[in-house]
């Protein structure tokens, strides 16, 4: 519930924000530029994008869960369309207002006061809280192997070994892991979709490698040209 009401809240927040600035940013000196395709953003959109939608390793236990299993389709896909508007909207009015001088985070653009300080806050403990999600599917699997569960433990017992187990993780950051040969299992669209997702990102680290080398390069030469 707190995760939804500060997503909803810093959405609304930098909509207005925005918008609210954007006489301001109009009539600047230096009125924001405005590009078709950056392909150096590309390796960072990727990033952002995969790490927005990277809920997907707790839908099975999400499903598992379910009173009406049957609704998960219905579940996860306006689940995930909800999530979609919600980016499209900040990046919409984010872009709109700032064009090409937008920064990441956009709270960096956008008017400094309390709304901004309460969103920052909001999505700051958001994240903290969200973060160790990601490892619950491991954590699920490692605690039945170790027998931490109600069979073995009283409820009191249980919470406090896997509180003490999954902060363990999250301190020693600790990966799932994923089988090497799932993908003789996949569909002939399922197995075309993962290859696809392999190229743009085999692109992506291209284009970022390039870009941080050539900025590289060009530091280096402003140090030899300052001394």
């Amino acid at each position: 519930v707190f995760g939804s009401v500060t997503t909803f809240f810093t959405v609304i927040a930098i909509v207005v924000l925005s918008f609210a600035d954007l006489s301001n940013v109009v009539n600047s000196p230096d009125p924001p530029s405005y590009s078709i395709v950056v392909f150096t953003g590309l390796p960072i959109a990727l990033a952002s994008i995969s790490f927005s939608f990277g809920g997907n390793c707790v839908f099975p236990h999400i499903e598992e869960n379910m009173k009406n299993k049957k609704s998960w389709n219905i579940v996860v896909g306006l689940a995930l369309a909800t999530c979609a508007a919600m980016y499209a909207i900040i990046a919409f009015a984010g872009y709109y207002v700032y064009g090409d001088d937008t920064m990441s985070p956009v709270f960096l653009n956008l008017p400094k006061g309390l709304v901004l300080t309460i969103a920052t806050l909001f999505m700051t403990i958001h994240v903290l809280t969200t973060a160790p999600i990601y490892l619950t599917s491991f954590a699920i699997e490692v605690e039945q192997y170790l027998k931490i569960t109600r069979e073995f433990y009283s409820p009191w017992a249980e919470l406090a070994l896997r509180a003490l187990f999954r902060t363990g993780l999250i301190v020693i950051c600790t990966g799932i892991a994923i089988s090497l040969f799932g993908w003789k299992s996949m569909s002939i669209w399922a197995l075309l979709w993962n290859i696809f997702v392999m190229v743009v990102g085999i692109i992506g680290c291209i284009i970022g490698s390039t870009d941080a080398i050539l900025a590289l390069l060009r530091d280096f030469r402003e140090m030899d040209t300052n001394n």
